[in-house]
């Protein structure tokens, strides 16, 4: 099934999301779109404030952008160490201020009540998960993906540390026996950078990028995502798509 996060068709081609924070203007991303940047995670978890008025009022200046919320816990790399209760109250109120919303698998208190609400205004569901230690075991990779099945998310994103270049094997194997999926894979650390780059030419949705500082080990910079995706793919390959402003 083909999921579209605002006027973002994914699976067309590689798709380039850029993180950004609320010191990151719209002024300061908009000049990106036009180089390849397809989307944007605003990681509100990293704003100055989760103050709802306030992270609603900055997401507001981002309009007709697309863009995904997401909320991380601590649990999972994430600034959030706010209970549960707070996070689904603040996941709401950001539904009419983004395309797409993040939410962890594993986040069992809240993650049905996200997903509810996010269908019920047409946001599309990202389901993630994460492991900053280690890649897991196929087995565990596996059980992951039922999970994430079984919950109704639209997407699912996998990102495990790869210590060794076997790691990286493991979801590469993982990735291209699941083109039936709507997944986004990746490999964080020194040893998962490649996948950063080539696992969108193998079926993983999106890849991810930062202005600044990285939201995760192993990522490009925006204007090295950006010209070594076209680098890869060819002049034709990241032709304007029809949301760049």
């Amino acid at each position: 099934m083909t999921v579209v996060i605002g006027n973002c068709v994914l699976g067309e081609r590689p798709r380039v999301a850029l993180v950004v924070r609320d010191d990151i203007s719209r002024k300061d991303v908009e000049p990106f779109f036009t180089e390849g940047v397809d989307l944007l995670e605003m990681r509100i978890d990293q704003f100055c404030s989760c103050e709802s008025e306030y992270v609603c009022s900055h997401l507001k200046t981002f309009a007709g952008l697309p863009c995904i919320g997401t909320i991380r816990s601590n649990q999972e790399g994430g600034n959030w160490s706010g209970s549960e209760t707070l996070r689904l109250a603040l996941y709401k109120k950001i539904m009419p201020f983004v395309n797409a919303v993040d939410i962890e698998i594993n986040a069992e208190e809240i993650n049905n009540a996200v997903i509810e609400e996010a269908k019920r205004v047409g946001a599309v569901v990202i389901g993630s998960f994460h492991d900053f230690k280690s890649t897991p075991s196929a087995d565990c990779l596996e059980g992951v993906l039922e999970k994430g099945k079984l919950s109704g998310v639209d997407i699912i994103k996998i990102a495990a540390q790869c210590n060794v270049s076997d790691d990286l094997r493991i979801l590469t194997h993982f990735l291209v026996t699941h083109d039936m999926d709507n997944l986004i894979l990746l490999g964080m650390g020194h040893a998962g950078a490649p996948s950063r780059l080539f696992f969108p030419f193998l079926g993983s949705l999106v890849t991810y990028t930062f202005l600044g500082t990285p939201s995760a080990p192993g990522q490009f910079n925006c204007l090295d995502t950006i010209s070594l995706i076209k680098k890869i793919s060819g002049p034709f390959a990241m032709r304007h798509s029809p949301h760049k402003q």
